[in-house]
């Protein structure tokens, strides 16, 4: 993952012309602190973004929202990082993950980042509900292309980052991907011993099966 684009979401807790500042921090277990700084932006100018758009048919919410920082992850070890992003009145969260494509780890972890998306109430639509939690609004296709609703990171730190610090603090030989980076490289699956999928991991790709399975009956 050579770059990672941010958006200051516009929230109940941020202004979304405010000057922000980036800390990213990797996450795991360093003597009880969940997290470690590896890296934090100057101030940067906020901007105006655009409201939500929903698709009229799916209820699809994409942002699309012009980038208002780019950071090279080129330097950084690999692992799970939060970037906390922070302006005067608040604070929010980005969840990424820094890939080791080289790595033959004993152990892969993988983030359930499509459960993530599929809960994201962000532009009031997911899944499950729309407006008023109706279900009857509900989206029928959910878009990466938005921000996460909330701290940002309400699915990775009650539901996986425990499984990350515990992995961590045993001095477990890890790495970390994505169901995202399965479902287009499982064959990434093949060169580890054991693969745990975290959180309630509920949204698979045909591709995503088909590679578990052939890591399995290759030994995984």
């Amino acid at each position: 993952m050579p770059k990672t684009s941010f958006w200051l979401r516009r929230s109940t807790r941020c202004s979304f012309r405010s000057t922000f500042s980036v800390a990213a921090f990797r996450m795991g277990y360093y003597g009880g602190r969940l997290g470690r700084l590896v890296w934090t932006s100057p101030p940067t100018p906020g901007g105006g973004q655009r409201s939500a758009q929903i698709a009229s048919t799916t209820r699809m919410v994409t942002a699309g929202w012009n980038p208002s920082l780019t950071v090279a992850t080129t330097s950084w070890p690999p692992g799970t990082y939060l970037l906390k992003l922070v302006v005067p009145e608040g604070q929010s969260y980005v969840p990424i993950t820094v890939r080791d494509d080289a790595g033959r780890s004993d152990l892969l972890v993988v983030h359930a980042v499509t459960t993530w998306q599929a809960y994201n109430s962000w532009g009031d639509h997911d899944l499950y509900d729309g407006p008023r939690a109706d279900p009857a609004l509900r989206s029928t296709k959910v878009s990466f292309d938005r921000p996460y609703a909330g701290s940002g990171a309400d699915e990775f730190v009650p539901n996986e980052l425990g499984v990350v610090a515990t992995a961590e603090r045993l001095g477990l030989d890890v790495s970390y991907a994505t169901v995202i980076d399965v479902h287009q490289r499982p064959d990434l699956l093949a060169t580890h011993r054991a693969i745990t999928f975290l959180g309630h991991d509920e949204y698979w790709s045909l591709e995503m099966r088909n590679g578990v399975e052939a890591a399995r009956d290759a030994g995984t």
